[in-house]
């Protein structure tokens, strides 16, 4: 009989699943931590552009549609939903965000905040293939 170490079948698979698992996570906080700094905040309601909002510049932007209310607060380079009068405040809980890329969503008041870069910052070179 050989001297080599016998791992049973279902063995061998947890260490494959938990070695994946592993470098999915390590991808992922790699590409988290490698977006670019946004430069505006979009905010879409009802599919329409409301208003373009710079996040060099601190500002608290009210938005008001019928009943709907949501303040948006733009803040050392990054943006919030600080109040919101929807029923579940997911919105409010989703935090501040400041990559491009990153989005806030309110659902109940179809409101969308984009963060983006304007063409000026925008890089010249997005992706290689080969």
């Amino acid at each position: 009989m050989s001297d080599a170490k016998y791992y049973p079948r279902w063995r061998r698979d947890v260490i494959l699943l938990a070695a994946v698992v592993v470098l999915a996570a390590a991808l992922q906080f790699s590409v988290f931590k490698a977006g670019t700094q946004a430069s505006e905040a979009v905010v879409t309601a009802h599919g329409e552009t409301v208003v373009r909002l710079a996040l060099g510049t601190d500002t608290i932007y009210t938005y008001e549609f019928e009943e709907e209310t949501n303040e948006i607060v733009v803040e050392n380079g990054g943006v919030f939903i600080r109040r919101a009068n929807c029923k579940g405040q997911d919105c409010v809980r989703q935090g501040r965000i400041d990559r491009a890329g990153q989005s806030i969503v309110c659902l109940p008041h179809k409101l969308i905040i984009e963060l983006a870069m304007t063409d000026a910052n925008e890089p010249e070179i997005d992706i290689i293939v080969r």
